[in-house]
């Protein structure tokens, strides 16, 4: 009986953390689709929510930014499945310039138990 329930238990910690997994790659999928589409508050919004004193962005220098295309390099879970770190390249040109760019954004991601889902700790990638 009790190794049943130790089992038991064991197969219920591997659900949460698949469903920890899943969460953060339907996320970051979400987050860089943003970032795709030149939907940069879409995208900012994938962080904490910002304190009522915090400077919200300008995203004026964004609107002509258009990525091209993406390829996730690495992706590191740490070993309690609360913490990613993701390293992707973009490519993307400004509307103005047709040079294709690459720019590497090395996010990192926390998952908030209480709220149920991943937040972006790092900031958006810096498309000069």
């Amino acid at each position: 009986f009790v190794v049943l329930t130790l089992l038991l238990i064991g197969c219920a910690g591997l659900d949460l953390g698949k469903e920890n997994l899943k969460k953060f790659e339907e996320t970051s999928r979400a987050y860089i689709m943003a970032l795709r589409w030149g939907e940069y508050e879409t995208a900012y919004a994938f962080k904490r929510p910002p304190n009522v004193d915090d400077e919200m962005p300008d995203f004026k220098h964004l609107r002509d930014v258009r990525v091209t295309s993406h390829k996730v390099k690495q992706t590191i879970i740490s070993e309690d499945e609360m913490i990613a770190k993701q390293i992707v390249d973009f490519q993307y040109h400004r509307m103005r310039n047709v040079t294709v760019k690459t720019v590497t954004d090395r996010q990192k991601w926390e998952y908030d138990e209480e709220k149920k889902r991943w937040y972006l700790i790092s900031d958006l990638p810096n498309f000069e």
